[in-house]
């Protein structure tokens, strides 16, 4: 009777564990290829990825090529932002055609005691920026910006036409966002064990 009682004992230890070990391999594979939606419904990771144009900022602050470094600081301080995107519109509609950010105006024109009304935007922003299209992957144009050591990449449209900057702060909310869907996992994990343990009592 005590070894029968002994080998049930060890063989429900086997099955626990194995019942853990399988729960974490589906919650691994099911991490890498779905995501649930705040219904627990299931969502392919391809049909559910996210998008430039859906993580980047939309209300961007611009300026002409010839607007004075002088009137780029008043606009910075009222806005509340680090960089203006300079753009070109003469056809009616924004093209980017350079970034100037809080920066370049201290390395290019106060470090130096320049007169910052000698300096316009486009003497700032004197390489054409690095830009994003609004329809690719997020994640594609994260990495761009780490290969390029840029923090803020102008988001245009087929087009080229300006329709977002993404910048290092809407990176931050992205993956942040990214880290939840992995922090819920764990429960998932736990209540599918009782579950199993349950159904497994009842057998």
């Amino acid at each position: 009777m005590l070894r029968r009682a002994g080998r049930r004992r060890l063989t429900e230890r086997k099955v626990r564990a194995a019942t853990r070990v399988g729960a974490a391999i589906v919650d691994l594979a099911q991490i890498s290829s779905e995501r649930y939606d705040e219904t627990g419904a299931r969502q392919s990771m391809r049909e559910d990825a996210m998008f430039v144009n859906q993580i980047c900022t939309h209300g961007v602050v611009t300026c002409s090529p010839g607007t004075s470094a002088i009137e780029i600081a008043r606009i910075l301080r009222d806005r509340h932002v680090g960089d203006v995107v300079v753009v070109d519109d003469s056809d009616g509609r924004p093209r980017p055609v350079g970034l100037v950010t809080d920066r370049d105006l201290v390395v290019k024109v106060m470090a130096r005691n320049a007169d910052p009304e000698l300096f316009t935007a486009a003497d700032l922003a004197a390489e054409a920026p690095e830009m994003a299209l609004d329809c690719e992957f997020a994640f594609d144009a994260i990495c761009r910006m780490r290969a390029k050591g840029v923090r803020r990449l102008p988001v245009v449209d087929s087009k080229g036409y300006l329709v977002g900057l993404l910048s290092a702060d809407d990176v931050a909310r992205f993956l942040a966002g990214e880290l939840s869907e992995l922090a819920r996992v764990a429960p998932r994990q736990i209540q599918r064990e009782e579950a199993t343990f349950a159904a497994l009592s009842a057998g």
